[in-house]
């Protein structure tokens, strides 16, 4: 005689749970770059004090960000082969070209190596908003007094590269 039995063990599945699903993607993205041959501040035989460029960055005020951005870290590195130090600014501004915040940084003059600068902004709760409303990023390089004078000969370059981690929280609305 041979006797079977058949048992299952189903624990009750609570489908609903679909609904709490939660997703937290992080993008990064490079923002702003340049490398500046120290012979561009340098115009008709005299220095040039400043250059100032402009760049739209669009992407970070989407409403898609807007809607969903938890945080985000703003990354700065700057590298100077040039005898001589500067002064950046960047102006984080927002579509009326008002001023939503300021960052400067101070870069010291090369002695013959490579100065590098490295910093991350974090932007979170609050100050969100700043990152959400940016539209333009706005660069000042301001060659500081000094020695070496600069000429159309000098060698050597300022470089600056900056990106954005962007970290989002997506969740089901009903």
């Amino acid at each position: 005689m041979f006797l079977s039995s058949v048992g299952s063990c189903v624990k009750d599945v609570d489908f609903d749970q679909i609904n709490d699903i939660q997703l937290t993607p992080v993008f990064e993205g490079s923002l702003v770059f340049f490398d500046l041959e120290a012979n561009k501040f340098v115009e008709e035989g005299s220095e040039v004090s400043s250059i100032t460029d402009f760049t739209r960055l669009d992407a970070l005020s989407s409403s898609f960000s807007v809607n969903n951005l938890v945080r985000a870290d703003l990354h700065f590195e700057f590298v100077n082969t040039i005898g001589r130090s500067f002064t950046l600014t960047i102006n984080l501004l927002d579509g009326e070209q008002q001023v939503l915040r300021t960052l400067q940084y101070d870069i010291p003059a090369s002695s013959g190596s490579q100065v590098e600068i490295d910093d991350t902004v974090v932007f979170t709760g609050a100050n969100l908003q700043q990152i959400t409303n940016l539209l333009i990023m706005e660069v000042e390089v301001m060659l500081n007094n000094g020695l070496p004078q600069l000429a159309e000969t000098s060698e050597g370059m300022l470089a600056m590269n900056s990106s954005a981690t962007l970290y989002l929280e997506i969740a089901d609305e009903e």
